[in-house]
């Protein structure tokens, strides 16, 4: 993460066991969330991955966007619930989007801030090529 004109990478404050218990028990969430996932009900594993997101957020202690995270929380809610339901349509969805996100885990409790930017842009890509396939399968109808 960058600050200025300085590279910084120090997500939560403390001790790199705190840290690394922090980012596993966010992806634990997420991971437990999506095994839980229902169909009918997606809220759970919405609100973890608002709240992984938020984290990260407030983690680069870069007050602007910890501000527009909070401002926005609703309308980000709402676009994550429609990403949910479209990686609900896609079998084998869940578990990709988990393995994204852990690989995102481990470059924040491995101080790589070069592999967390490319981790977190993976998870980015992963939600563009799950759409992809849905748009596939309505041209292919």
């Amino acid at each position: 993460l960058a600050r200025g004109d300085e590279e910084i990478f120090t997500l939560w404050p403390g001790d790199d066991s705190e840290r690394r218990t922090r980012a596993e028990r966010m992806l634990a969430q997420c991971a437990q969330e999506a095994d839980a996932f229902i169909g009918d009900e997606p809220e759970p594993f919405v609100e973890a991955q608002f709240e992984f997101h938020a984290e990260l957020a407030r983690a680069s202690q870069n007050p602007v966007l910890v501000i527009v995270i909070d401002a926005l929380a609703s309308v980000i809610r709402q676009v994550l619930s429609g990403r949910v339901a479209m990686l609900a349509m896609v079998q084998g969805a869940f578990s990709r989007n988990v393995d994204a996100y852990a690989a995102l885990v481990q470059a924040i409790k491995d101080r790589e801030p070069e592999m967390a930017r490319a981790a977190l842009q993976e998870c980015y890509a992963l939600w563009r090529r799950e759409a992809s396939k849905i748009s596939m399968l309505y041209v292919a109808e």
